[in-house]
């Protein structure tokens, strides 16, 4: 018995460094998955802010092709809420397809956003940009007529396409990037 009584102080003291270093292990494991979380969560609220941003792109584009405004007094003439989200002053030129001040294959949402809103206190910058504009088949009789791509009047209306680019913001500079492409008839 005599020569056994450090044994056990040893023998506690590798326990207490095992569980030592499986505490440490669990508390590094935690804190990664933490860190992990946190940039997810600030993934997706980028990603939603930029969602939102080319879901009013839609209705922007009807009101300017509707209202056809005057591109001398544009800015003049905007509507209250529109007045604080447009941001270029050529906005107007790009929407309609003016070759005169026409930026669109300049601007970016980092280089002059045509647009900019605010979502939940983060910051969206959105660029839209004419992309082509096309004849669009068929009419309101296309099916009275029998067969794809004429109708009775034998014109279906004009097709614009848009490409719309929405870049959102949140905390620690996490930014997601959303593009639409939107097909315009009238």
């Amino acid at each position: 018995m005599k020569q056994e009584k450090g044994a056990v102080l040893i023998t506690t003291l590798l326990i207490m460094i095992i569980m030592s270093l499986l505490g440490a292990a669990a508390i590094m494991t935690s804190s990664v998955d933490i860190k992990s979380s946190r940039q997810d969560r600030l993934k997706k609220s980028a990603f939603y802010a930029a969602d939102a941003g080319v879901e009013i792109v839609p209705s922007i584009i009807d009101y300017y092709i509707k209202t056809l405004p005057d591109p001398a007094g544009f800015s003049d003439n905007l509507r209250s809420d529109l007045q604080e989200i447009v941001q270029d002053q050529y906005f107007l030129n790009e929407i309609m397809g003016y070759e005169e001040n026409n930026d669109g294959s300049t601007d970016n949402p980092d280089n002059n956003p045509d647009l900019q809103i605010t979502v939940d206190e983060r910051q969206v910058k959105i660029d839209v940009d004419r992309i082509y504009t096309e004849h669009a088949g068929g009419g309101s009789a296309e099916a009275l007529a029998g067969y794809e791509g004429t109708g009775t009047s034998g014109f279906g209306g004009i097709a614009i396409y848009y490409r719309a680019t929405s870049k959102g913001k949140a905390a620690s500079n996490t930014t997601s990037n959303v593009e639409i492409v939107y097909r315009y008839i009238y």
